[in-house]
């Protein structure tokens, strides 16, 4: 179980030019600040010596954020605060090591975009979709030898995936 402090920035920048009317070109600005908390737990479990299973899982959870407008316009330059609701996140995943150094896994990743993404209107985005991601691998470990060449010393990893974005386009899954 862990508490995560979530945050980041986006700015929005936008130029607007009219040779005829404008004697220079019009810059707006926005600056969207988002921030707060959530938790996470996750738990894995060795049925087997060589096979060991995980999950982990992150709730829906609210930020913050403020809107910082930098425009020509005072009304329009009025910070606002909002929020935006992020969906649950579930993970799970298997390895099987096949000996010392070689192991196969499979992991799994599920957010509802979907029904799961609110803006501060409560409203949910017609353009999100449910997030998928499938993945399976190989992997090679490194050398246990302290002493031993370089290219020992390093993991190797081929694997492939399967993906279906959280963003529709024209009512398609994309």
């Amino acid at each position: 179980l862990g508490l995560e402090y979530n945050f980041g920035s986006l700015q929005k920048n936008f130029r607007l030019e009219n040779n005829q009317e404008l004697t220079a070109p019009l810059k707006l600005n926005y600056d969207y600040r988002f921030y707060g908390f959530n938790m996470v737990g996750s738990a894995f479990y060795r049925p087997l010596n060589r096979l060991t299973l995980g999950l982990s899982f992150r709730p829906a959870f609210t930020l913050k954020v403020r809107i910082d407008p930098n425009t020509v316009s005072e009304e329009v330059n009025k910070s606002t605060l909002t929020s935006l609701t992020l969906p649950a996140q579930w993970n799970g995943g298997a390895e099987y090591r096949l000996n010392k150094r070689l192991v196969t896994g499979l992991d799994v990743l599920y957010q509802d975009w979907q029904n799961g993404y609110r803006l501060s209107s409560g409203q949910t985005d017609p353009y999100q979709s449910k997030y998928f991601r499938i993945g399976a691998g190989l992997e090679r470990r490194p050398s246990p030898k302290l002493f031993t060449n370089f290219p020992e010393r390093l993991d190797y990893r081929v694997g492939f995936f399967y993906s279906r974005l959280s963003q529709k386009s024209r009512e398609n899954f994309i």
